[in-house]
């Protein structure tokens, strides 16, 4: 479901298409492909004020949605640390890895790798 359509939910229950578009949003996740949350983050939203302003559904159901509410966030957790990961590890390939302390056979100090000595221009 890619939209809150209240109309694929059965009998237009909006606890219903929120279920399902959480399932939806975790598929995505597992999947790999974050590119496509931030389309189901306002139809999250909608379905959320729409689940609140309904008759209070059963606490079971609000039970189950919580639990998979969770579950995807702990994904997005996830997820966030990855990318975090990737970037950190991409800025330190940029940057030529960290530079090597070693010492010759004199006792003097050499490094080896690492960023080498920059040039500032100015303009």
């Amino acid at each position: 479901m890619s939209a809150p359509d209240l109309a694929a939910a059965p009998g237009g229950d909006p606890a219903t298409a929120l279920a399902q578009l959480l399932a939806e949003e975790r598929a995505c996740l597992l999947s790999g492909d974050l590119a496509a949350l931030p389309r189901l983050i306002s139809a999250k939203e909608r379905l959320l004020e729409l689940v609140q302003g309904a008759s209070a559904p059963p606490a079971a159901v609000l039970d189950r949605l919580r639990a998979a509410a969770e579950r995807n966030q702990a994904l997005l957790d996830a997820a966030l640390r990855g990318v975090q990961a990737a970037r950190a590890r991409l800025e330190t390939v940029r940057n030529g890895g960290p530079a090597l302390n070693t010492y010759d056979a004199a006792g003097r100090s050499s490094t080896v790798g690492g960023r080498g000595p920059s040039v500032e221009r100015r303009a």
